[in-house]
């Protein structure tokens, strides 16, 4: 048996406390079977006797075969099996994410040094052009993070080729680069990615 009290809260925001008390009931062979939860009002100077003479009128234990076990037939499953499952639930789940905002997902590929590798590593076989877009966005994206203005103007006049020598102005022209090729990128090669093994894997 467990008692505790919680702190809830209305709808006006003002909190009010509850006893919870749970209650284990066991079948015949002694495994746990159910929990009977009770819940009651923690200002009620009677609350915790009113629980106690509750519990006393709860059942403990119960025959095994008048409740067979719905679930019988399951088997526990090997660890490695687990991490299988999870790992594809979790593929499932990023491209449902990725699906619902590409620019967002491309952002978290950028920031992830096994998906860019990944990605970069598909795009270099089946679109050289592409890996190349995603490389100068890597750069920018690591030059935008840098205080180094320096790095936004190097890497302003290496993609665009000569240019403003001021770094609020390099870092505006490679920002307005970056987010034509992140577009491009987003609406076509990562797409295409997220449905392949290299993906998956």
């Amino acid at each position: 048996r467990a008692l505790v009290r919680v702190t809830n809260y209305n709808a006006k925001g003002r909190p009010f406390r509850n006893l919870l008390a749970l209650h284990p009931v066991r079948d015949s062979n002694g495994e746990h079977r159910y929990t009977i939860g009770l819940l009651c009002d923690a200002l009620q100077t009677t609350a915790c006797g009113n629980l106690k003479r509750a519990f006393g009128l709860l059942p403990t234990r119960f025959e095994a075969g008048l409740a067979p076990k719905v679930f019988a037939s399951l088997q526990r499953i090997p660890a490695e099996a687990q991490r299988k499952q999870w790992a594809e639930a979790l593929l499932v789940a990023s491209r449902v994410a990725w699906v619902a905002d590409w620019d967002a997902a491309l952002s978290n590929v950028l920031s992830s040094e096994e998906a860019l590798h990944a990605f970069g590593s598909h795009l270099h076989q089946q679109s050289p052009h592409e890996a190349f877009q995603l490389e100068v966005c890597y750069r920018v994206h690591q030059a935008l993070a840098s205080p180094d203005g320096q790095s936004c103007i190097e890497l302003q006049q290496a993609v665009l080729g000569g240019g403003p020598s001021h770094p609020l102005l390099a870092r505006a022209a490679l920002e307005s680069h970056a987010r034509e090729l992140r577009a491009a990128l987003a609406a076509e090669a990562l797409r295409r990615f997220s449905s392949t093994q290299a993906c998956a894997e």
